[in-house]
């Protein structure tokens, strides 16, 4: 009977490291492969167009009043990309995204990087809609969990999923058609 319990925790516990150790490697593989997913924008789009539209550079206290609302990406131009399961869910209002979605946001301009979010199997972090965040600037060297300022942003969306969409506004940027 012992013998019995200790294989059964044994196999528990090793399922739960390969569960973990595969979310990584997932992490580490989209971040080598996330151009082959479907972009979703046809051409660079500004995170904050208001700040683009104004007639004047804007000063710096502009831009700092511009992160504290939009978050860290507020001047970024970015490229969209996602999953075929996160372009279905993103094609209905309000957001709901099934476990398996995944969504980039590739920074293009003197602020690069790639940040993204995978949507993990129901009890990951449900008090955060169970959405995986990672960022790095280089492949080789990710963050990625449960990171604190992507879950202080991404919280103000959480009636959408915690998904901004708002960068798709101007559905000609777009390369999907939605409703």
């Amino acid at each position: 009977m012992k013998k019995a319990i200790f294989i059964i925790l044994s196999i528990s516990l090793l399922l739960a490291c390969t569960t973990k150790k595969e979310e990584q490697v997932k992490i580490s593989e989209l971040a080598k492969s996330y151009k082959k997913l479907k972009r979703m924008t046809k051409k660079p789009v500004l995170v904050n167009p208001g700040i683009a539209m104004l007639c004047i550079g804007p000063t710096k206290a502009m831009v700092e009043d511009a992160k504290k609302e939009k978050g860290p990406h507020a001047m970024a131009e970015v490229h969209m990309y996602m999953n075929e399961t996160a372009v279905k869910a993103f094609k209905t209002k309000p957001f709901k995204f099934p476990e398996g979605s995944v969504i980039v946001k590739d920074k293009l301009n003197y602020d690069k990087g790639v940040g993204g979010m995978v949507k993990r199997h129901k009890g990951y972090d449900p008090k955060n809609g169970d959405w995986e965040y990672f960022y790095f600037d280089k492949p080789d060297k990710i963050e990625s969990g449960k990171i604190q300022s992507c879950i202080k942003c991404h919280s103000a969306k959480a009636k959408n999923d915690y998904v901004f969409g708002n960068w798709a506004q101007s559905r000609e940027t777009l390369r999907i058609k939605t409703k």
